[in-house]
């Protein structure tokens, strides 16, 4: 009577000696430990960075009152911070697209991602996810300010 290891099945030897398969409740628990942390990392991070876009946009409207207005760049929000708090909190999308639509959308996408981190060790788990979404936020701020660029 061979108990035959599955990926995510582990055997359960039951008292009549017959081999019953139960799952492995522990992957599933650090999946949605690790999801469910993700989404909220990222949910919080897409509220601040839309406070910041709030209030850089009151900022550029109130420079836009002057008759000769500076330019926006150089008072309120830098180039860099605007594009990288529009890419936190809207990804690829145009900032004009729906915020119930987008952030539902990422919030599962970098909670796929905390999942499948979180079934490595604990410090490889924190470590890589953080370094995933440092790298995907860099990527998601060049394509923004590349966009502008594009036709």
């Amino acid at each position: 009577m061979a108990c035959e290891l599955r990926a995510t099945w582990d055997c359960a030897w039951v008292t009549d000696g017959a081999v019953r398969f139960q799952p492995d409740l522990d992957r599933v628990h650090r999946f949605l430990v690790g999801f469910l942390l993700a989404v909220a990392i990222t949910l919080v991070e897409a509220g601040l960075a839309e406070i910041l876009l709030a209030r850089n946009a009151a900022c550029v409207d109130s420079l836009v009152q002057f008759r000769l207005s500076p330019d926006p760049f150089a008072y309120c929000m830098s180039e860099f911070s605007y594009h990288l708090a529009g890419s936190a909190s809207h990804a690829f999308a145009k900032a004009d697209a729906p915020a119930l639509l987008v952030f539902p959308l990422l919030a599962v996408a970098y909670g796929l991602i905390g999942g499948g981190m979180a079934q490595l060790d604990l410090r490889r788990a924190v470590i890589g996810y953080a370094v995933v979404h440092i790298l995907l936020l860099i990527v998601f701020t060049v394509v923004r300010y590349l966009s502008q660029f594009i036709v």
